[in-house]
Order: structure tokens, then C-alpha cells, then sequence
């Protein structure tokens, strides 16, 4: 199994705050501090412009930036409406709660929200395309690629931009132009590891492993410690039949990220495709350990249980998989196999 990326803009800082009072300086400090990652300082540069002026709605803003962040999300939603309240329609300030409205899984409230973003500034890029992913994933294709093809007008070289509707088009099984909007993402920005894991990943759903390889390539030489890129060119070489290369990039996924329960079963199928079923074994326990909840993992435990035709172990876990997962067919269809084998006695 390969991971799959979505790319959504999260804060937008865009331009600096203007340095003509305390406050504002405050802000621009802490803004840029926000940038280079160093989130406590920030907040307490935010907090000094709120203390010294309680009406300053761009410090709510950025302060929400930073609770939203720390998963705060609630308490992130008061200071963006604290901001819109003292500071009018704010772009930001609408960004930021659509964001969070997304994140709570509201997706109208969402959307009406990135639309107020747009509204108060119309060149908002990432408004339009934090928009147009959720008329995606409403199924509203078409409003999806208007809203990607928009926020090129306002910046046609960016690369997040091209790719998204790279996607669209691929969404909407028009090779041809995602396959144009993919190369054009690469030439914007031959630096951009989103460009080439896109590349990657469509190369990937049309079996292009080899070319999907040199992708993945290209991102671990741009980010040396990206597990995604790692699990997904592993797959890529499993199913190519480099099982051995396979192992060393699932492994190598694993070192940058111990948490994912996918790299490991990743790992532990293609000990099973070795025929090496111990450790195989040793890696579904260890991302079972990890999520217990993660489906796939009893599936591949099932079908080794099967080939070593132990049917109870393995009707107890493709019958967990079928309870995690109840509207996969190829869960059911392997509990129904297993179900007929015992019922005709095999052992």
C-alpha cells in the first residue's frame, strides 16, 4: 500500500505588517518568527501587541495562527472572531477560521469562509485553492478546477497551484492534461518536492514504476528524511520486483517515522513475498502495536495465516479487517474464502 498526498495551504502570511506603531512592529516580529518556526516567541511578541492594545486585530490573528497550530482549535476560532470584531473584514482572519472549520470536519462552513476570504481579497490564493480542494471533495469537479485555474491567474508559476489541478484533471480521467500541468508544476519549480512526489504518485496509479522511481529519487535528494517518499518509492519497487530494495526503503521510512503503522506492514508483505514469514510476523505485531485499528495489516496477517493453513488465526483476522473496514470488498471476499476452506474441512 502507498500513501497518497493532498496539498492544502495552511497559515498565509503574504506581506508584512505595516512598522508604524509598537503593536504593528510587535506583529512583524512575530511574524517572522512564525516563519522560522520558533512558535513560543511569537506568541509572546502577539500576546505584547494585545496587552499594549487590546484592539489590534492582527495580533488575535496571528495569535489564532499559533493555537490552531497546537491543535487549539476552539480557542483558535474565538481570536479569529475577536479580530473580524475590532478589525472588519479581515482575509486572514476568514482563512484562518476555514482552516480550523475544515480541520472540525465542517466543510460548508469551510468553504463560506475561504469564500469571505476571497471576497475581502480577491487575489487570496490560497483561499481559492483551500476552496476548490473541498468543492473536490464534494464532488464538485467542475467549481474544483475553476477555483485551481483563478488562483493561477493571480500566481501562474506556482507549483502547489499547478499541481492541484494536475490532479483535477487526472481526477476527471483527462491524462493528457494532467500529464501538461504535472511537467509545467517541474519547470516552475525544479526544487519543489511536491511537484515531483505528484509526478510521482501519478506515474505510480499508472504503473509507470521505473519513472515513478526517478521521481521519488528526485525528492529524497531534495528531502532527505521524507518517509512518504521513501514508503511510496518502496512500493514502487516491490512492484517492480526489487523486493530486496523494497525492504531497505520501508525500513528506511520506519527509521524517520517509528509511528506509522503502514510502513510496517508495508515491510512485513514483502518479507511475506520473500517467503521469509517470521518476520513477516515480526512487522504485522509491531504496526499492530502501533494501531491496532489499521485494517490492512490483518488482511496481509490473514493471508499468511492461510498459506500456512492456520484457519482459525486467519478467519479471526480477516474477520477483524471485514469490522474495521466493512465496505471493502477484497476484505470480504478473503473471509469468504477462508470461510468455504473450513467449512470443507482443509487444515
Amino acid at each position: 500500500m502507498r500513501q497518497s498526498l493532498t496539498i492544502l495551504f495552511s497559515v498565509w502570511l503574504g506581506a508584512s505588517c505595516s512598522v508604524g506603531n509598537k503593536p504593528a512592529l510587535l506583529v512583524n516580529d512575530a511574524n517572522n518568527l512564525y516563519q522560522d518556526g520558533r512558535y513560543q516567541e511569537a506568541m509572546q511578541k502577539f500576546e505584547h501587541a494585545i496587552e499594549i492594545n487590546k484592539y489590534y486585530a492582527p495580533a488575535y490573528v496571528g495569535r489564532a495562527d499559533i493555537l490552531a497550530d497546537q491543535g487549539a482549535l476552539e480557542k483558535a476560532l474565538i481570536d479569529y472572531h475577536t479580530a473580524l470584531e475590532y478589525g472588519g473584514a479581515d482575509a486572514r482572519a476568514y482563512f484562518g477560521i476555514g482552516t480550523v472549520k475544515h480541520q472540525l470536519g465542517d466543510i460548508d462552513s469551510a468553504i463560506t469562509h475561504y469564500t469571505r476570504a476571497i471576497d475581502s481579497n480577491p487575489s487570496y490564493v490560497p483561499a481559492h485553492v483551500n476552496r476548490a480542494v473541498l468543492y473536490g471533495k464534494k464532488g464538485r469537479l467542475k467549481k474544483e478546477l475553476e477555483g485551481y485555474k483563478k488562483a493561477l491567474t493571480f500566481d501562474p508559476e506556482n507549483p502547489v497551484v499547478l499541481v492541484n489541478i494536475a490532479k483535477s484533471y487526472q481526477a476527471q480521467s483527462n491524462k493528457k492534461q494532467a500529464e501538461l500541468y504535472l511537467e509545467r508544476a517541474i519547470k516552475a519549480d525544479s526544487k519543489s518536492t511536491h511537484a515531483y512526489a505528484a509526478r510521482a504518485e501519478y506515474r505510480l496509479d499508472h504503473q509507470q514504476y521505473r519513472k515513478a522511481i526517478r521521481d521519488l529519487n528526485r525528492v529524497l535528494e531534495l528531502s532527505t528524511t521524507n518517509a512518504w517518499a521513501y514508503n511510496n518509492r518502496g512500493y514502487a519497487r516491490a512492484e517492480a520486483g526489487d523486493l530486496r530494495e523494497a525492504i531497505e526503503d520501508f525500513t528506511r521510512a520506519i527509521e524517520v517515522n517509528p509511528y506509522n503503522a503502514e510502513y510496517y506492514n508495508n515491510r512485513g508483505y514483502t518479507w511475506y513475498q520473500l517467503g521469509n514469514h517470521q518476520r513477516a510476523l515480526t512487522d504485522y505485531e509491531r504496526a499492530i502495536t502501533v494501531d491496532s485499528n489499521f485494517a490492512e495489516v490483518y488482511r496481509s496477517r490473514a493471508r499468511l495465516w492461510l498459506q500456512e493453513r492456520k484457519l482459525d488465526k486467519a478467519l479471526e483476522d480477516a474477520r477483524r479487517a471485514l469490522d474495521l473496514a466493512p465496505d471493502n470488498r477484497n476484505y470480504e471476499e478473503l473471509l469468504e474464502t477462508i470461510k468455504a476452506k473450513v467449512e470443507r474441512g482443509e487444515h
